[in-house]
């Protein structure tokens, strides 16, 4: 409510670095669930193990009481913490794996959980650097397409993700930034008025890398704008029993990606009206 509700709501929000006060009690939780027994405090043998694999140092006046001493380590040291989840992920089933990968999701998080290259589940980082920066350099600071940039990055990692409005913000990014170069004079064009408009007149547009041999470099422009137009599944309800209804976290995140580079292009005058 309070996100919804604010003066601000483009703000930037997540992935938040570390391991938040507000995500720290779900991972301990979900940490505590890796050992069988330990609400019979009879984890010796998984603590023995976490304690010889990440080198921690365990108070063993008791088993429950290096359990508690895990715990508080964890709660002290964000980097313990997540060494732990991470330890906890390589055996978990794919259940668990699954609840983990919505408590870092729910929570904002720059981690989530992949598989590596045995199978086993191990946390990363959700995004690197390089994007974030791509992302939220892609237009000047104030601009319409810098606002709905940051609303869609909001929709991904901020405090209520919602993939589908994170995609819908991202198509609007590049509407705000590329209608004025395409089709100042339509006060209702879209991003398929735009591809329109760019397929029937590509000799009207140049893009200020050369051209490749295969195709003309504002045909590979078209083909990014149609891509992020024709993948928005959700955009028009359908009968059809097997089309898509939502958008996923992984497919926001990539349209958010391309959104940002057509923006900068667009915003930077490298796509231009001859």
């Amino acid at each position: 409510l309070s996100a919804r509700e604010s003066s601000n709501p483009a703000a930037w929000g997540g992935p938040y670095e570390g391991v938040p006060g507000w995500l720290l009690v779900s991972l301990l939780d979900w940490i505590a669930l890796s050992f069988p027994n330990y609400y019979q405090h009879d984890s010796r043998h998984e603590l023995l193990q976490v304690q010889r694999e990440l080198h921690l140092y365990l108070n063993w006046g008791s088993t429950s009481w290096a359990m508690q001493s895990l715990l508080d380590l964890m709660s002290d040291q964000a980097g313990v913490a997540l060494d732990v989840v991470d330890w906890g992920a390589k055996t978990a089933d794919l259940v668990r794996v699954g609840a983990l990968s919505n408590i870092l999701e729910e929570a904002g998080s720059e981690w989530t959980v992949t598989q590596d290259a045995e199978g086993q589940g191990q946390l990363t980082r959700r995004l690197d650097p390089t994007v974030t920066s791509l992302v939220q350099t892609a237009a000047p600071t104030g601009t319409n397409q810098a606002i709905h940039l940051a609303s869609s990055w909001s929709g991904l990692y901020g405090r209520n993700p919602n993939p589908g409005d994170a995609y819908r913000e991202a198509v609007k990014a590049v509407e705000a930034a590329a209608i004025p170069v395409v089709s100042p004079n339509n006060s209702r064009a879209t991003l398929g008025t735009i591809i329109g408009e760019m397929n029937a007149n590509p000799s009207n547009w140049v893009v200020i890398l050369p051209a490749a041999k295969v195709a003309p470099e504002i045909g590979v422009v078209i083909s990014m704008l149609e891509l992020l137009w024709g993948a928005q599944g959700d955009r028009h309800g359908t009968a059809n029993p097997s089309g898509p209804v939502q958008i996923s976290q992984e497919q926001a995140e990539a349209a958010l990606q391309l959104a940002a580079t057509l923006v900068h292009w667009f915003s930077s005058g490298a796509i231009r009206r001859v």
